[in-house]
């Protein structure tokens, strides 16, 4: 499976979830302006609170199989992403959509789209939780 396939069958499992954007733990704010939000859902058939990242909604969505979020690159091989569509699949899931160029840090337009892509499918709302894309860590 990859990435833009995956996409499309998380498109038709989304109301199985309330999805949700979820801050980073880890922010230091010395680091960031702001926190990174993680794209993440909870099954409407579920009460114990179980957290889902998009791989292991979609896992579950199909198999029935729950993995922690950690687990994510086990729920990838259970449907048969790619490697690197799966990494890049959590990136964009992570809001880790900005690279190094040089001595500066930039966008990454392919994570970018990605992560676009996987909020309009779920039906999250990005803009308020991004930073202007003209913005560069130095």
């Amino acid at each position: 499976m990859t990435a833009a396939e995956f996409v499309k069958e998380l498109g038709k499992s989304r109301t199985l979830f309330e999805w949700i954007l979820v801050p980073d733990s880890n922010w230091t704010p010395e680091r960031r302006i702001r926190p990174r939000f993680h794209i993440r859902a909870t099954s409407k058939d579920l009460t114990d609170g179980v957290l889902f990242e998009p791989i292991g909604a979609l896992c579950y969505a199909q198999t029935g199989l729950a993995y922690p979020v950690e687990a994510w690159s086990q729920a990838a091989a259970i449907l048969g992403l790619l490697d690197t569509d799966a990494w890049q699949i959590m990136a964009a899931s992570n809001d880790l959509t900005w690279r190094q160029i040089g001595d500066l840090r930039g966008p990454h337009p392919q994570i970018r789209a990605l992560r676009n892509q996987l909020a309009a499918v779920v039906g999250l709302e990005l803009a308020a939780y991004t930073e202007s894309p003209s913005f560069v860590w130095l």
